[in-house]
């Protein structure tokens, strides 16, 4: 029989499946299709189980605290040197991502948040499958999908925010694969897909921050074994590509990625020399915004580049003073530390969770403004999965960790091999 929480729970799958796909929106206004299912969502989880008072568990007031902080440094700055309206408009989505998501994503059992985790993994396959079958194609399409430089843009409309995308999903995948939620006949596939796309964006942060991301989740893992094979998986792909690149990898990965790694120089990765020009410039200004910031969007305004910084930690610092950075990295270090904390009897989760803030802390150093749901999203959904496991184990009184990987279920004792 259908009912409301069946509805909610069809909504809010739907809306992190399309997560991934942000270009399906109006051109005018950051509010996708994604967005509209989520705020959906959340109106039938307020008239079905009414909302969760703490979706961060006891870390909450913590997590609103930071949050707090950040915005009210944003909007205290802009209303003193910037343009209010701008500031009204980024806190607004700042909001839907870290404190809306939240309230759709958290709160739920665990097998409920694994159903999500499902399904922002199908999500993750469907987009880069489609993406790769067109990019082979010869469609371009008039949403940037292809940049002039021939690198895979995706449904993001940017080459290394798609690289990003797919590297804050690789643990998830891999998640799902070590507590026997997905057969090693589905996994490969779809990591197949994920590793063409990503060498199609030819991205060096990308690249970066997928190994950074599975190389974080096996060492907080802590199993030899498992590190072993992905260090062998890691080794094997990079003489594939060193060897035999020349034959089928595209000439913009040759020209961005191996040419840096073949010369062991940084400044021929990419646009290197750019974004470090803008650092320095950053730096400078800091001693000018140390606690009042020049307003949302202003840096743009007062450079001389004409462009915000691509660091998230500098842009905050700079537009919204110390406060907001200090807020930023307070809800960084919740996600980070709070995750192994609470998580501490089920290293599964939290090692899942950990890599994944990890990532989304990197992404921080090479971006500016960080709100969009695909990279908010999964965040969200390895944090919910940490609290749900504990608040599961809590309610049956589980024993302390005893060396093993926790995963609930007779059938789940062991992660699966294949």
């Amino acid at each position: 029989m259908f009912t409301r929480v069946g509805l909610e729970r069809i909504l809010v799958s739907a809306a992190i499946f399309l997560s991934l796909f942000p270009s399906w929106r109006h051109s005018s206004v950051f509010f996708t299709i994604s967005d509209l299912l989520f705020c959906l969502s959340l109106l039938t989880i307020l008239l079905t189980r009414g909302l969760p008072l703490a979706p961060f568990g006891a870390l909450t007031p913590h997590w609103m605290a930071g949050f707090a902080l950040l915005i009210a440094s944003l909007v205290a700055s802009s209303l003193i040197n910037g343009e209010a309206m701008r500031a009204i408009v980024v806190s607004a989505q700042y909001a839907f991502s870290f404190v809306l998501l939240p309230l759709t994503i958290m709160g739920r059992e665990r097998e409920a948040t694994i159903g999500l985790i499902q399904a922002f993994a199908l999500g993750v396959f469907a987009a880069n499958l489609a993406s790769v079958v067109l990019y082979y194609s010869g469609y371009t399409g008039d949403l940037h999908f292809v940049t002039a430089g021939g690198r895979l843009g995706s449904f993001v409309g940017n080459a290394n925010t798609n690289a990003q995308m797919i590297a804050l999903a690789l643990p998830l995948m891999l998640y799902l694969w070590l507590a026997g939620r997905i057969a090693v006949l589905y996994l490969v596939p779809a990591l197949l897909c994920m590793l063409v796309a990503l060498i199609l964006t030819s991205s060096n942060n990308g690249l970066l921050l997928a190994i950074s991301g599975v190389a974080a989740l096996f060492i907080m893992l802590r199993d030899l074994r498992y590190l072993v094979r992905a260090a062998t998986g890691l080794a094997v792909c990079l003489a594939l590509i060193l060897l035999w690149a020349s034959y089928w990898l595209p000439e913009t990965f040759e020209e961005r990625v191996l040419s840096a790694v073949r010369s062991g120089s940084i400044e021929e990765a990419g646009t290197f020399e750019d974004r470090m020009a803008l650092i320095e410039e950053a730096m400078e200004m800091i001693d000018e915004t140390m606690l009042v910031g020049l307003g949302v969007d202003q840096y743009r305004v007062v450079s001389r580049f004409g462009v915000p910084v691509h660091n998230t930690y500098l842009l905050l610092w700079t537009e919204g003073g110390l406060g907001a950075l200090v807020g930023w990295m307070s809800l960084l270090l919740i996600a980070l530390f709070g995750a192994l904390f609470i998580g501490r009897r089920h290293r599964l989760e939290a090692a899942t969770a950990f890599a994944v803030a990890a990532i989304v802390g990197l992404i921080g150093l090479t971006t500016g403004h960080i709100y969009a749901r695909y990279d908010v999203v999964p965040l969200h959904l390895a944090l919910a999965l940490v609290f749900a496991s504990a608040a599961e184990a809590s309610s049956r009184h589980a024993p302390a960790w005893q060396g093993q990987v926790e995963l609930d279920g007779p059938a789940d004792r062991k992660p699966a091999r294949s």
